[in-house]
């Protein structure tokens, strides 16, 4: 569905993680060029109507589009690295000799910031502290094994054992304590305060046969999103 691959470049350097859904109208029988587990290209089939609409881009710049109505058409697309990609909002236009697809794409992207009062409350928290801690480190020392002298017999000549070897003496234990500085992370709670951010982003685009033709298919989809700005964190306890 190379029609698209521009659109994607906008989006993809919009963030990092693209998720539309939207409402995609089909005028007519499409055809979309479809890339393959192994590299190759083949062409799908999307029936006339209405679908519910989502597309994803995943690691390696490929991009998964979903039409689910009667059926169920799948789509994935490669990005082609030499793509410029687009790196603001705004109006596209490609023409399908560009893109090697059947349509002209037509459209925008736009994005709308807003902002939350300011929310108070309880957040679980962690922190790292430094702790002295000590263990008791015992060692065994062994006495070395020793031949004690024994008494010649004065009515034996030349005994074949002058010395015989005795049991040695037990293992002596030494203890002491070792202690280090460790690192350790503690768990608590903190007051916070905090703005919640909204990020709405809206594709509107528009398929039209070459050079002028009638249009043949259009989309609106929606990506929202938030994220919280802290204005204040108390320690964490």
């Amino acid at each position: 569905m190379k029609t698209l691959l521009p659109l994607i470049g906008t989006l993809l350097m919009v963030t990092s993680c693209i998720d539309y859904d939207g409402s995609f109208r089909a005028n007519e029988k499409l055809k979309f060029k479809h890339s393959t587990v192994f590299g190759n290209s083949k062409t799908k089939t999307l029936k006339a109507g209405r679908y519910n609409t989502s597309f994803e881009v995943t690691s390696g710049k490929k991009i998964k589009f979903t039409f689910r109505g009667e059926d169920t058409l799948e789509v994935k697309v490669d990005v082609p690295d030499h793509i410029d990609l687009p790196t603001s909002d705004g109006s596209f236009y490609y023409m399908a000799e560009e893109t090697g697809q059947n349509y002209d794409i037509k459209g925008s992207l736009s994005t709308e910031y807003t902002s939350s009062g300011i929310h108070s409350g309880v957040e679980s928290c962690s922190y790292n502290t430094v702790e002295r801690q000590c263990r008791r480190v015992c060692n065994e020392t062994r006495a070395p094994r020793v031949n004690a002298p024994v008494r010649r017999n004065p009515n034996v000549r030349n005994p074949r054992n002058p010395r015989v070897p005795v049991r040695p003496a037990p293992p002596r234990v030494s203890c002491r304590n070792v202690c280090n500085n460790v690192s350790v992370i503690r768990y608590g709670h903190q007051n916070v305060r905090y703005r919640i951010n909204y990020t709405k982003k809206t594709l509107d685009l528009k398929m039209e046969k070459p050079n002028g033709g009638d249009q043949v298919a259009n989309y609106r989809g929606l990506d929202n999103k938030s994220s919280r700005s802290y204005e204040y964190r108390s320690s964490c306890r």
